[in-house]
């Protein structure tokens, strides 16, 4: 039992342990949009508030269901550190007043920038390609 229990704590610490170290407060911008984002590493990941709203985001590779609401159904999200970069892989149903609308896939890498962050959103919406969002962050 204590082997597991280790072995468990291991994988936890090592989930994280590849995983960039982003924390902290940045102004994004891509062209005219301005995004605020906090970002917090974690034991188990990264808590992210984005413009007000919190997401938190467990780093070790498992797909976990996103609460449904007017926008979202059926959402999943997998996150993992690769190459020194966070990623987030999201899948949801997407809905507009209670109609489902499209599928969206997307994929978002938080890439560290010297004391800066880049962030790259790949979207597909119904299977076709949206334009790339880069946001380009600066420390506060």
């Amino acid at each position: 039992m204590k082997s597991l229990i280790t072995l468990m704590t291991l994988t936890l610490s090592t989930a994280t342990f590849a995983c960039p170290e982003i924390s902290g407060l940045y102004s994004c911008r891509s062209g005219s949009h301005v995004s605020e984002k906090e970002i917090t590493k974690t034991d188990l990941g990264y808590h992210i508030v984005s413009d007000g709203i919190e997401f938190t985001y467990m780093t070790d590779g498992n797909t976990y269901d996103v609460e449904a609401n007017d926008s979202v159904k059926d959402g999943k999200v997998k996150s993992y550190c690769k190459d020194n970069k966070l990623i987030v892989d999201f899948k949801a149903t997407i809905l507009y007043e209670g109609a489902e609308i499209a599928r969206q896939t997307s994929i978002t890498e938080y890439v560290p920038a010297k004391e800066n962050l880049i962030i790259t959103t790949k979207t597909k919406m119904k299977g076709l390609p949206m334009p790339v969002l880069k946001l380009n962050c600066t420390r506060l």
